[in-house]
């Protein structure tokens, strides 16, 4: 396979979001940016002269096992953007699609993205081996450096006695690509439905945000899938806290299959909480600090 010059980003995406792509705080939802980086890494399969389509027919398809997303400023409906996107390799040598989405015509750098690109058996939804990426040698080019990773220990995820229940539902045939596997929408869409109904628990709801002019928005967002479930499959999320700053909260959903009690993923959130009408941080309330407190994760227990 011969892949992209790795230092000159190509144009993988180009397209408008509408007003049903925004979410419950007033801004583009992260399921559908997710859902743009989907598409620019399945364009850049094809570009590398892999036709996705007879891979399908043969039973493999093309998706993230691991997947990062730094978000710099909000896009709103009616704001149009693109993607570029070029091989590189990642601070632990794994090879990466690394890029940008940016807003058009002004090029604002809205998020910045690292993604693996791993074959998947779709009879099974088991990840094969990564789309073997031709990188650059040197550094990274200075307007996309290297994502710095939210940590989280070594070995299997846990699911701890904080950690509450968050979304249970069905993969439906909307949340599936043409293999009828889940597609990366789908999953930030549960990750995205469980950041709700955990703030809302906490007493961080909506109305709450709105009467005291503050703001919420994932800054950064880290993946790490085990497997791809299939349509019809039924899922739960459980949510906790892995940690609290000042003006931020990290929160970690782990996402199961219900009949088999496999672990489907693994997804990091960091929240910041800002004044609407400054743009500055907003300090967590105490109130809220005690509750979220309760959902903290111990990762020895």
């Amino acid at each position: 396979m011969s892949a992209p010059d790795a230092r000159a980003g190509q144009a993988l995406w180009r397209g408008t979001f509408n007003q049903w792509h925004m979410g419950l705080a007033g801004h583009i939802n992260i399921q559908h940016t997710a859902e743009a980086i989907d598409d620019a890494r399945q364009a850049f399969v094809l570009q590398s002269g892999i036709d996705p389509v007879a891979a399908r027919r043969a039973g493999t398809g093309f998706g993230a096992r691991r997947m990062w997303v730094d978000f710099r400023h909000e896009l709103a409906p009616g704001d149009a953007g693109h993607i570029t996107a070029a091989p590189d390799l990642a601070s632990d040598g794994q090879a990466i699609l690394r890029g940008a989405l940016m807003r058009s015509p002004d090029d604002m750098v809205a998020i910045r993205f690292e993604t693996t690109i791993d074959r998947i058996d779709l009879a099974s939804g088991d990840f094969g081996e990564a789309l073997p990426l031709e990188t650059a040698t040197s550094a990274a080019p200075p307007e996309t450096p290297a994502l710095r990773p939210i940590p989280r220990p070594p070995g299997p995820p846990k699911l701890t006695p904080a950690m509450q229940q968050s979304w249970l539902g069905t993969v439906e045939g909307r949340d599936a690509d043409g293999s009828d596997r889940m597609t990366t929408r789908a999953l930030f869409d549960v990750a995205t439905r469980g950041i709700w109904a955990v703030q809302n628990v906490t007493g961080m709801t909506r109305d709450r945000l709105s009467d005291e002019g503050i703001g919420a928005g994932v800054t950064a967002l880290q993946v790490e899938q085990i497997y791809v479930p299939a349509a019809g499959d039924l899922l739960s999320a459980h949510t906790g806290v892995l940690g609290m700053g000042e003006r931020s909260c990290r929160f970690r959903h782990l996402v199961r299959d219900v009949a088999s009690g496999r672990d489907v993923a693994v997804v990091d959130y960091v929240i910041a909480f800002f004044d609407r009408r400054s743009g500055a941080g907003a300090r967590l309330t105490p109130e809220y600090r005690a509750i979220a407190e309760r959902l903290l994760i111990d990762e020895t227990a």
